[in-house]
Protein backbone atom coordinates (compact mmCIF):
# COMPACT_ATOMS: atom_id res chain seq x y z
CA UNK A 1 0.00 0.00 0.00
CA UNK A 2 0.98 3.22 -0.79
CA UNK A 3 0.25 6.97 -2.52
CA UNK A 4 -0.11 7.08 -6.29
CA UNK A 5 0.74 10.53 -7.67
CA UNK A 6 -1.41 11.65 -10.48
CA UNK A 7 0.13 14.93 -12.82
CA UNK A 8 -2.72 16.77 -14.61
CA UNK A 9 -1.48 19.60 -17.02
CA UNK A 10 -3.63 22.50 -18.44
CA UNK A 11 -2.25 23.22 -21.81
CA UNK A 12 -3.52 26.61 -23.55
CA UNK A 13 -4.12 25.12 -27.07
CA UNK A 14 -3.35 28.21 -29.38
CA UNK A 15 0.22 28.91 -28.12
CA UNK A 16 0.94 25.26 -26.97
CA UNK A 17 2.08 26.31 -23.58
CA UNK A 18 1.89 24.13 -19.95
CA UNK A 19 -0.01 26.69 -18.04
CA UNK A 20 -0.98 24.96 -15.23
CA UNK A 21 -0.02 21.75 -13.15
CA UNK A 22 -1.68 20.26 -10.51
CA UNK A 23 -0.32 17.23 -8.68
CA UNK A 24 -3.06 15.03 -6.85
CA UNK A 25 -1.48 12.44 -4.19
CA UNK A 26 -4.34 9.25 -4.51
CA UNK A 27 -3.97 6.95 -0.99
CA UNK A 28 -3.99 3.09 -2.02
CA UNK A 29 -4.95 2.62 2.00
CA UNK A 30 -8.28 0.96 2.20
CA UNK A 31 -10.51 3.19 4.34
CA UNK A 32 -13.51 2.28 6.81
CA UNK A 33 -15.17 5.04 8.51
CA UNK A 34 -17.61 5.09 11.48
CA UNK A 35 -19.78 8.15 13.03
CA UNK A 36 -19.36 8.78 16.77
CA UNK A 37 -22.89 7.90 18.16
CA UNK A 38 -22.82 10.70 21.42
CA UNK A 39 -20.83 13.25 22.57
CA UNK A 40 -17.96 12.36 24.81
CA UNK A 41 -16.51 9.43 25.05
CA UNK A 42 -17.21 6.36 22.35
CA UNK A 43 -16.20 3.36 21.86
CA UNK A 44 -14.80 2.36 18.66
CA UNK A 45 -13.25 -0.69 16.92
CA UNK A 46 -9.69 -0.30 15.24
CA UNK A 47 -9.68 -3.04 12.12
CA UNK A 48 -6.27 -2.21 10.78
CA UNK A 49 -3.04 -1.77 13.07
CA UNK A 50 -2.35 2.62 12.40
CA UNK A 51 0.75 3.69 13.98
CA UNK A 52 -0.42 6.71 16.49
CA UNK A 53 1.50 9.45 14.12
CA UNK A 54 -0.92 7.92 11.29
CA UNK A 55 -3.97 8.82 13.00
CA UNK A 56 -6.48 11.61 12.06
CA UNK A 57 -7.08 12.95 14.92
CA UNK A 58 -9.17 16.54 13.16
CA UNK A 59 -11.82 16.83 15.43
CA UNK A 60 -10.58 13.74 18.13
CA UNK A 61 -9.63 14.83 21.70
CA UNK A 62 -8.04 11.81 22.75
CA UNK A 63 -7.86 8.29 22.07
CA UNK A 64 -7.60 5.97 25.19
CA UNK A 65 -6.44 1.72 25.41
CA UNK A 66 -7.81 -0.63 27.79
CA UNK A 67 -4.80 -0.31 29.82
CA UNK A 68 -5.08 3.15 30.32
CA UNK A 69 -2.44 4.13 27.40
CA UNK A 70 -3.24 7.49 25.63
CA UNK A 71 -3.17 9.54 21.92
CA UNK A 72 -3.71 12.88 23.02
CA UNK A 73 -4.19 15.72 20.57
CA UNK A 74 -3.92 19.66 21.82
CA UNK A 75 -1.95 21.36 24.40
CA UNK A 76 -1.52 17.68 25.61
CA UNK A 77 0.18 16.16 22.82
CA UNK A 78 3.48 16.09 24.62
CA UNK A 79 2.14 13.71 27.52
CA UNK A 80 1.06 10.94 24.79
CA UNK A 81 1.90 7.20 25.32
CA UNK A 82 0.13 5.36 23.07
CA UNK A 83 1.89 4.28 19.95
CA UNK A 84 0.07 2.35 17.67
CA UNK A 85 -3.34 0.89 17.56
CA UNK A 86 -3.76 -2.62 17.48
CA UNK A 87 -6.12 -4.26 14.86
CA UNK A 88 -8.57 -6.34 16.57
CA UNK A 89 -9.22 -4.36 19.66
CA UNK A 90 -11.86 -1.43 21.03
CA UNK A 91 -10.33 1.61 22.16
CA UNK A 92 -12.22 4.70 23.81
CA UNK A 93 -12.18 8.03 21.57
CA UNK A 94 -13.31 11.39 22.79
CA UNK A 95 -15.48 13.59 20.20
CA UNK A 96 -18.34 14.98 19.03
CA UNK A 97 -21.54 13.18 18.10
CA UNK A 98 -21.30 13.14 14.19
CA UNK A 99 -17.62 13.09 13.53
CA UNK A 100 -16.37 10.27 11.16
CA UNK A 101 -13.24 8.18 12.05
CA UNK A 102 -11.24 5.77 10.18
CA UNK A 103 -10.33 2.50 11.67
CA UNK A 104 -9.04 0.53 8.83
CA UNK A 105 -10.39 -2.35 6.91
CA UNK A 106 -9.60 -5.41 8.23
CA UNK A 107 -8.30 -7.82 5.14
CA UNK A 108 -8.96 -11.74 5.64
CA UNK A 109 -10.32 -13.66 9.08
CA UNK A 110 -9.34 -11.44 11.99
CA UNK A 111 -8.90 -13.58 15.50
CA UNK A 112 -7.29 -11.84 18.49
CA UNK A 113 -6.65 -13.34 22.22
CA UNK A 114 -8.44 -11.77 24.99
CA UNK A 115 -5.56 -9.62 26.82
CA UNK A 116 -6.70 -10.84 30.58
CA UNK A 117 -9.06 -12.79 33.04
CA UNK A 118 -12.39 -10.50 32.57
CA UNK A 119 -13.32 -7.89 30.85
CA UNK A 120 -11.91 -6.92 27.15
CA UNK A 121 -12.70 -3.83 24.83
CA UNK A 122 -12.24 -5.97 21.37
CA UNK A 123 -13.28 -4.90 18.39
CA UNK A 124 -15.98 -5.97 15.73
CA UNK A 125 -14.54 -5.65 11.98
CA UNK A 126 -17.82 -6.94 9.82
CA UNK A 127 -21.65 -6.41 11.09
CA UNK A 128 -23.42 -10.01 12.30
CA UNK A 129 -25.81 -11.35 14.25
CA UNK A 130 -24.88 -12.56 17.68
CA UNK A 131 -26.10 -16.08 16.88
CA UNK A 132 -23.57 -16.60 14.71
CA UNK A 133 -21.03 -15.93 17.58
CA UNK A 134 -19.16 -18.72 19.25
CA UNK A 135 -19.81 -18.02 23.11
CA UNK A 136 -18.38 -21.53 24.43
CA UNK A 137 -15.71 -19.43 25.65
CA UNK A 138 -17.30 -16.13 26.15
CA UNK A 139 -19.45 -14.77 29.18
CA UNK A 140 -20.46 -11.76 27.83
CA UNK A 141 -20.86 -9.14 25.39
CA UNK A 142 -21.80 -5.55 26.01
CA UNK A 143 -22.42 -2.51 23.90
CA UNK A 144 -21.27 0.86 25.01
CA UNK A 145 -25.07 1.36 25.03
CA UNK A 146 -25.61 -1.51 27.79
CA UNK A 147 -27.03 -4.02 25.48
CA UNK A 148 -25.60 -7.43 26.34
CA UNK A 149 -25.85 -10.92 25.49
CA UNK A 150 -25.09 -13.66 27.86
CA UNK A 151 -24.02 -17.49 28.28
CA UNK A 152 -25.31 -19.87 30.17
CA UNK A 153 -28.38 -19.13 32.70
CA UNK A 154 -28.22 -15.91 31.78
CA UNK A 155 -28.82 -15.87 28.34
CA UNK A 156 -32.56 -15.39 28.07
CA UNK A 157 -31.96 -11.98 29.27
CA UNK A 158 -29.79 -10.65 26.17
CA UNK A 159 -30.55 -8.05 24.47
CA UNK A 160 -27.64 -7.29 21.74
CA UNK A 161 -29.08 -9.07 18.87
CA UNK A 162 -26.08 -8.54 16.10
CA UNK A 163 -22.52 -6.60 16.71
CA UNK A 164 -21.89 -3.79 14.45
CA UNK A 165 -18.66 -3.03 12.21
CA UNK A 166 -16.58 -0.73 13.05
CA UNK A 167 -17.65 -0.46 16.60
CA UNK A 168 -16.19 -1.69 20.05
CA UNK A 169 -17.31 -3.87 22.55
CA UNK A 170 -16.96 -5.26 26.02
CA UNK A 171 -16.19 -8.93 25.83
CA UNK A 172 -15.47 -10.68 28.90
CA UNK A 173 -14.21 -14.05 29.01
CA UNK A 174 -10.80 -16.01 30.43
CA UNK A 175 -7.64 -14.59 29.16
CA UNK A 176 -5.99 -16.21 25.73
CA UNK A 177 -9.94 -16.90 24.95
CA UNK A 178 -9.82 -16.21 20.59
CA UNK A 179 -12.47 -13.56 19.73
CA UNK A 180 -13.31 -13.18 15.88
CA UNK A 181 -13.25 -9.75 15.21
CA UNK A 182 -14.02 -10.42 11.33
CA UNK A 183 -14.48 -14.35 10.09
Amino acid sequence: MGETSIILEIVDEENRNITKNIQLQISEKPIHVVELKRDGWNLIAICQTISATDVDTTNITEIQSQDGKSLYTGEFADYSNLERLEAGYGYWLKGNKGVQFDTGVASGTLTIPLQRDGWNLMASCQERATSSIDMSSIQEIQSQDGDSLYTGEWADYSTLDKLLDGYGYWIRGDRDVIFNAKK
